[in-house]
């Protein structure tokens, strides 16, 4: 009970702490760069400390911090909410058993899933646009194929960099794609990138 509580805690002062202080002039997100690389964003990378990460120059409608816990690990989680959508910070996955609070004030980025079409990668490619605009930004690309049928997703990660690209598919894709070896050409045209995740 004590050690939720500490967590409760520390996940409520990180989450104060990221608010945006009365009065302050913040940019709008169309100001934000926005280019997606192989590490992460321009303001934030694959392996800086989320606790430092400082939200009080964006504008933003909310942050919302939580500790998830899954397969006898736990990590913290911040979403971000953008008027254009969302940005998912993960943090670094911790042991259940070696778990506490000092790990989880200096927790780092892990992976990032981008949610929204104003950031884009070298290509051109963002949230909203369709697999064919995918392809044709990567023509000649040998994207590695998974399905990922629980979350109605198929994900296309780039083989030169660590951008994955999640696919809304259905289970008439996923039996097919499953059957062939050209995966990438049974997935609709007209189906659309609901994330990139950089991990």
């Amino acid at each position: 009970m004590k050690v939720w509580v500490s967590v409760l805690f520390l996940l409520t002062s990180l989450l104060f702490s990221c608010q945006k202080e009365s009065g302050h002039a913040s940019t709008s997100p169309k100001d934000l760069p926005k280019d997606i690389y192989a590490n992460g964003l321009d303001f934030i990378k694959l392996g800086d400390t989320l606790s430092n990460f400082d939200l009080n120059e964006f504008s933003i409608d909310r942050v919302e911090d939580s500790l998830e816990e899954r397969g006898g690990y736990k990590w913290l989680t911040r979403t971000v909410h953008l008027d254009s959508g969302v940005l998912v910070l993960e943090g670094n996955f911790i042991d259940e058993r070696q778990f506490n609070d000092l790990q989880l004030e200096f927790s780092t980025l892990n992976r990032l899933r981008v949610g929204s079409p104003h950031f884009q990668t070298a290509e051109g490619v963002s949230v909203g646009k369709s697999m064919a605009d995918l392809l044709a930004a990567n023509e000649g690309k040998d994207f590695r194929v998974t399905v990922l049928p629980s979350n109605g997703l198929v994900d296309l990660e780039d083989p030169e960099g660590h951008i994955h690209y999640l696919i809304e598919a259905d289970q008439t894709v996923f039996s097919v794609i499953l059957e062939q070896a050209n995966r990438l050409s049974v997935i609709p045209p007209e189906n659309l990138i609901k994330y990139i995740v950089v991990m």
